[in-house]
Parts: structure tokens; sequence; C-alpha cells
């Protein structure tokens, strides 16, 4: 479901339990990374109807954009695990951009 909404030259890998990173192409607003973000959850929420899971579930999403966060991936993915992890601290099931601040709040 999640594969569905992305792009051809978009990329979804699965790091491991429920943790997932998508490598989205031409993307150059942020309104643009919100709505595919949306996508994303609906997609999940769609899994969840048709699943018939009976546990609350959230969605947290923290990104990171090139080149205005970094250029290497290793720079993207830590910039974006830490927007990740200012959202679930801030209630979860949310989107953030990542911001120089969110570096020193997950001590990294």
């Amino acid at each position: 479901k999640i594969s569905a909404k992305l792009l051809s030259g978009d990329v979804l890998c699965r790091l491991g339990g429920d943790e997932f990173v998508i490598f989205l192409v031409g993307f150059l607003d942020e309104a643009a990374i919100q709505r595919k973000a949306d996508d994303v959850r609906l997609a999940v929420a769609e899994m969840e109807k048709e699943l018939k899971l009976n546990c609350p579930s959230s969605i947290s999403i923290g990104y990171a954009v090139a080149p205005k966060h970094g250029v290497s991936f290793k720079e993207l993915y830590r910039k974006a695990d830490a927007a990740l992890y200012h959202v679930k601290k801030h209630g979860r099931n949310g989107v953030a951009e990542y911001e120089p601040e969110m570096d020193e709040k997950v001590g990294k």
C-alpha cells in the first residue's frame, strides 16, 4: 500500500520492525512533502482497516531535504531521525521537518 503512493524514482526501505525510510525524488517545496507524508499515513490507515487490526497506532514522520539539510545519506538520515524523534517526543502521530535545534534535544 505504501509503495503504491510513491513515484517511480522513489525508494522505500524497511530498516526493521516498524521503521521505514523513504527517499523521495524531485520534491521542492514543503507543501508537496506534507502531501506525500499524508498519503503515507493514509496508506497505513487503509492497511490497518483491511487487516482488521483492533489496536490504535500512530505514524510519526521526520524528514530532511537535500541540499538544504545536507547532501550525504548519513547526514540526511541523521537529521530526519532527529526530526522523527522530535515528533515522537511531542505526542506522536505527526510530521516534522528537521530544524537545527532538534539535534540538541535528542543529544546528537
